[in-house]
């Protein structure tokens, strides 16, 4: 299914509107353009530091679903996501929501950890071929 534009313009005026998104991303297949029929829309967000991530995630969700009359989505908090997930994000992400200097600041950082973490990922996947080979050989 290509890109619904109105749906995603939907979304991008539902979060400028809300005061706990600093800013937002969309990503994943809508972002890429390669999203096929059963495809949902991943939205990322960045809240304001100190709020209990978890209540306003429900909150947002709820409010969302309502918006677009659909639960077709799945709501990333940037906040607390693993680095890994961050990457993905701003790698293929459109920005909906913008408050550019902390958005930046926050890019910044995550290409810093990402890049930074990278002899550790390589490391581990290295282990998870080596045990898999293992299972194969002997299982």
């Amino acid at each position: 299914m290509p890109e619904n534009s109105a749906q995603i313009d939907t979304i991008a005026a539902f979060l400028r509107r809300q005061a706990t998104v600093r800013f937002a991303y969309l990503f994943g297949s809508r972002a890429r353009g390669d999203a096929g029929r059963l495809s949902d829309i991943d939205i990322a967000v960045f809240l304001d530091p100190g709020l209990d991530l978890f209540t306003c995630r429900l909150q947002l969700m709820e409010q969302l679903a309502v918006t677009l009359h659909s639960d077709r989505f799945d709501l990333v908090v940037l906040n607390d996501a693993p680095t890994t997930l961050r990457y993905e994000v701003i790698r293929d992400g459109r920005v909906l929501k913008e408050d550019k200097p902390l958005r930046v600041d926050f890019e910044t950082g995550v290409l810093r950890g990402y890049l930074d973490t990278a002899p550790l990922r390589k490391t581990q996947q290295a282990y998870l071929r080596q045990q898999l080979a293992g299972e194969r050989n002997h299982g």
